[in-house]
């Protein structure tokens, strides 16, 4: 999930200019951190939108099925309706909430430690260590 303007010998550069004069045998943790966080920063969006189309879609429903069970009471039907749809925004809300904590905690700690994140960092380290051409 590299932004398209990030290539890879701009990576290699950037992780090159942070080892200072001798290579690190590992990746800095002032540009792993960066990189991760800058990563972890692009699920923003998308995690926003995925919440406002669920309640768009969920509030139509609510509006489709109302209209459907309810329409020889017209009272009730707007008292249904105007219910689920006041129950829906706060739970819209409440997700919001809980996925920006939960993105925070993402970014807060990061297992280095977990098996995939060792076997691509060995992948990584064997690409960095090739010499440009």
């Amino acid at each position: 999930m590299i932004p398209a303007d990030k290539n890879l010998s701009n990576l290699k550069q950037v992780i090159r200019g942070t080892s200072g004069v001798q290579p690190a045998l590992f990746i800095p943790d002032g540009v792993f951190n960066t990189l991760i966080l800058k990563q972890l920063d692009m699920f923003d969006q998308p995690s926003e939108h995925a919440i406002v189309k669920s309640h768009q879609c969920i509030a139509e429903a609510i509006d489709m099925i109302a209209a459907k069970a309810l329409s020889r009471y017209p009272k009730l039907e707007c008292e249904v309706v105007n219910i689920s749809k006041d129950f829906l925004s706060k739970q819209s809300r409440d997700a919001k909430e809980f996925m920006a904590e939960y993105l925070e905690v993402e970014k807060s700690y990061i297992n280095t430690n977990h098996p995939e994140f060792i076997e691509r960092y060995q992948v990584a380290a064997a690409l960095f260590a090739e010499p440009d051409e």
